[in-house]
């Protein structure tokens, strides 16, 4: 939580996001901590499977903000229409 305010300023003023952007990213990020550390929390049983499962969830989470951040990137290079078809976007 102390890296949020370098990594916000560094994303709006290095990446040119904008606030909104920023809190997008961050809040799906955090969503993403919290949904995974329940489904960790409720599926672990046993100690002998600690590790896989920890491996798996992890793997996922980084793999859903990498996908986020790569739809965040497309939007903004299309326009929102892109990603429902809309034939009034702008064509790149």
């Amino acid at each position: 939580m102390v890296s949020f305010p370098v990594l916000a300023t560094a994303l709006v003023e290095k990446a040119d996001f904008s606030e909104v952007e920023v809190g997008r990213i961050w809040g799906a990020d955090m969503f993403g901590f919290s949904v995974g550390a329940i489904l960790v929390a409720w599926v672990l049983t046993d100690q002998l499977r600690y590790r896989e499962m920890f491996l798996v969830s992890g793997s996922m989470a980084i793999i859903a903000l990498a996908l986020y951040v790569l739809v965040s990137l497309f939007v903004r290079k299309h326009g929102s229409g892109a990603l429902a078809g809309d034939a009034t976007a702008p064509a790149g």
